[in-house]
């Protein structure tokens, strides 16, 4: 299914992206406040042990913003 979709023209795929992005708010918008809170208290500390431990090494944001403003140029 993953690979189909990724055969869609790329207006079909942005749809389909934030359909799926969507869903996931709906959902996290039918959670208690608590576990939401509790659900990005765990993802902050994954991605902060991943940083310490070396796995993440993160990117500027100033190439990351003038890479994105690029690829928007040549649509």
């Amino acid at each position: 299914m993953f690979h189909a979709a990724l055969q869609l023209p790329i207006d079909r795929r942005a749809d389909l992206a934030a359909e799926l992005l969507r869903s996931l708010d709906e959902e996290e918008r039918s959670l208690p406040q608590t576990e939401v809170d509790r659900r990005w208290a765990e993802e902050i500390t994954r991605r902060a042990d991943r940083a310490i431990r070396g796995e993440s090494t993160g990117l500027d944001a100033d190439a990351v913003l003038t890479a994105i403003e690029a690829k928007l140029r040549r649509r």
